[in-house]
This record gives C-alpha cells, structure tokens and sequence, in this order.
C-alpha cells in the first residue's frame, strides 16, 4: 500500500567466514509480476524502501548484492510483488433525523477519495430507496446504511462507513366538521377534513377504521362530536373535536275560528298547535 515501508530481507553467508561489508542494494519496478517494463527505483539504495505514490499499479523487487570487503557476491533478486495499491476513504457523514414525507436527500459523496464509485445499501429497503447516493424515504422507522466500496488493481476497498437513518412520523390532524340540525331531526352525516397527508396518501392508507361519536342529547343545545379509530406507522394522528348544534324547530299556533249568536256568552276559544316532534305536546 502506498505509503508503506517494505524492507528487504535475507541471509548472508561467506564461505570463507569473512562478515558482511559493502552489500549494495536496488529496488526495481515493473508493469507485471513476471518483470516487464522493470526499471531501477532511483534513491531506493539502502535495505528500506517506502512505497510512493508513482508505484501505484506497479510491482516492486529487491536486490542484495552481497559484499564482504573484498569480493562481491552474487546478487539475488526477489520476486516482484504487486500491484501496488493505494487506500481510498468514504465520506458518508452522520445522517440527520428524518421525517416522512420529507424530499430525496444525499447519503454521502459518490465517489471516494481515488474517485471510485461508492455503493450505499440498507439493511431495511423497505424505509428507504437508494439510487447511487441519493435516498427516498419510503416510510417511517429505522435501518442502517452502509458505505462501501471493493477497490481495484490499484486501490485497496475502503473501509466501510455506517451510518443509521432514522424516520419519524409527519403530523396528520383529522378534524370534525361542524354541523348542526334541527330539533327533532335525524342526526346529519357526519364528516371529518385532513390536514397533513405527504406523498400523494389519503384516509386510504390508514390503519383501523374511522369512528365519530357525538355527545348524547336531543334537546336543543351544542353536543361534541369526537372523531377517533385511525391508526398509523407513517403519521402521528391529532384528532380535533367539532359540534352539532340543535336548533330551536318551529312550532306553529293558529286559533281556531269561533262565532256565537247576539247576546250569547263567548264559546271557549281554542287553538291548533302544527310543529310537536319528538312526542312533544302543549305540556
């Protein structure tokens, strides 16, 4: 890996028993493992070499040319090893806490630091799509992501980056509409509006069944009407109460047409009553 100290190593012997003194060395880089394109590494003349950047894709060799003073020695050259690569590194920071509904946002950068492309995946496909390094939410809730990526003839896979993604419920409000009758009529129908619903949603995609009750009474006067039964993984549900007020009903009271002859004593005087609901009377 670019950046990284390799040190040639081997075994000298002397027939004579003569110590080592004088051995030179070369470090050597080519285009393949079989030695092609092999040039000398210039500088590179003691036992250590550190790897640069230019040997990236390249194989490296060593050579000891032993020495004891007097005689040089054969010199032995190792294998090449290769190809060099370097590191990469993905930069995928913390994700900020989501809400449902919210628009595609960036993961991260699309590509490391060596210019290759990073691949983003979640444990849950379910809450979020990814296509390259853009995430659509999808629901609420949580998964992790992960940042990856393999490397190749010259670049060493990236360490992976993980980061979690969470999801909150948007606000849905499902309030009841007022309304109002008169008295001694049937009840209205019910109805409620909604406010809040992201990503083309309605009352269809809620959980549970819709339920309005309404305070119990008949007589004239304002009854609350209280809407419930909704439930939902993608919306927090905030029910408002709204009324059914019950009006007065006519009531129509026509005398009744009377006569009497000259002189005679009034007949009693009577009426007729038009509008009684509910088995209501005069009484």
């Amino acid at each position: 890996t670019i950046g990284e100290q390799l040190t040639g190593i081997y075994t000298y012997t002397d027939a004579d028993g003569d110590v080592e003194n004088g051995s030179t060395y070369t470090w050597y880089r080519s285009e393949d493992k079989l030695g092609n394109g092999k040039t000398v590494i210039s500088g590179a003349t003691t036992n250590n070499y550190t790897l640069q950047t230019v040997d990236t894709g390249k194989y490296i060799s060593f050579e000891v040319s032993p020495n004891d003073g007097i005689i040089m020695g054969i010199s032995k050259e190792s294998s090449f090893m290769g190809p060099i690569k370097t590191n990469q590194t993905i930069s995928f920071p913390s994700i900020p806490t989501k809400t449902y509904g919210d628009a595609t946002f960036t993961l991260g950068d699309e590509k490391t630091d060596q210019g290759l492309t990073v691949t983003y995946t979640a444990t849950d496909p379910d809450i979020v799509a990814i296509s390259g390094n853009q995430a659509t939410i999808l629901k609420a809730g949580s998964t992790t992501i992960t940042a990856s990526q393999a490397g190749n003839n010259q670049t060493n896979s990236a360490k992976n980056v993980q980061q979690t993604l969470l999801v909150t419920k948007t606000s849905l409000t499902i309030t009841s509409q007022v309304t109002s009758k008169i008295y001694g009529a049937t009840d209205p129908e019910f109805t409620v509006i909604y406010d809040g619903f992201v990503n083309g949603d309605d009352e269809t995609t809620l959980d549970e069944t819709l339920t309005i009750d309404r305070a119990l009474g008949e007589a004239v006067g304002i009854y609350t009407i209280t809407p419930s039964g909704y439930t939902s993984n993608n919306y927090t549900i905030n029910y408002v109460n709204g009324s059914l007020e019950i009006n007065k009903a006519m009531l129509t009271v026509i005398p009744e047409n009377k006569s009497k002859i000259y002189g005679a004593t009034d007949p009693e005087f009577t009426v007729v009553y038009n509008g009684f609901v509910n088995g209501d009377d005069k009484s």
